[in-house]
């Protein structure tokens, strides 16, 4: 809605609903929850991050959360998934694993494809679950309000206790989210760090192709 106001234009959100049948459910619970989390971990954690890691740290966790979100080429997904990809990377140089942040994704991307599969299933579409402030789609599909409203608290919930845990963390172990540079010959600023990698032509041009695509589906654009 901010942008729309901000831009004027009528922005489309990309729509991954699956097909109302047992090749589009099928397609959808092994391709979220199970083939993104393998490959993306992989990619974007243990290959990516791992190789420039010993530059700048935390540098490089934001330039690996920024790339992880625009990847997604959908405008709301942007904001969430970037700190996904950043806690993913403080994740993998905690562990010295990309099992845990795997997990993570498992976890995130099978809740999203259920609800999209509940939805699918009962009729609605991208433009009535944006309109949930609408009474007419409660009552007209009051099971999947009730199942969405019981998600959100869950998270809700789930999200107040991780970061009264998170607290009481730091205050008693600060040095848990402690991450330094330890080899000097490698390591260079963080702003010096973040410069450096984002101006790199092969940079350069991934990130603006995916801009232009996260554009493209956002006014409406479908890919073949």
């Amino acid at each position: 809605m901010i942008l729309e106001n901000l831009t004027g234009f009528n922005l489309s959100e990309a729509d991954a609903a699956p097909e109302d049948n047992s090749i589009g459910i099928i397609t959808t619970l092994i391709s979220a929850p199970v083939f993104a989390p393998i490959f993306e971990e992989l990619f974007f954690r243990g290959t990516l991050y791992r190789n420039v890691q010993k530059y700048s740290k935390w540098s490089m966790m934001i330039i690996g959360g920024l790339t992880f979100g625009i990847w997604h080429a959908n405008y709301p997904q942007f904001l969430f998934a970037m700190s996904m990809g950043i806690f993913s990377c403080f994740l993998f140089e905690k562990t010295k694993s990309i099992i845990p942040s795997m997990i993570v994704h498992f976890l995130i991307n099978s809740l999203g494809s259920t609800m999209l599969i509940l939805t699918s299933k009962l009729g609605l579409s991208t433009e009535e679950l944006q309109s949930l402030n609408d009474l007419s789609v409660f009552f007209e599909h009051p099971l999947i309000m009730i199942i969405m409203a019981m998600a959100g608290l869950t998270i809700i919930a789930a999200l107040v206790v991780w970061f009264v845990l998170m607290i009481i963390e730091i205050a008693y172990h600060p040095e848990s989210f402690r991450i330094e540079d330890r080899d000097p010959e490698t390591s260079l600023s963080g702003g010096k760090a973040f410069i450096t990698y984002m101006t790199a032509p092969l940079m350069i041009i991934a990130m603006l192709g995916m801009l232009a695509l996260t554009i493209y589906r956002a006014l409406g654009g479908e890919l073949i």
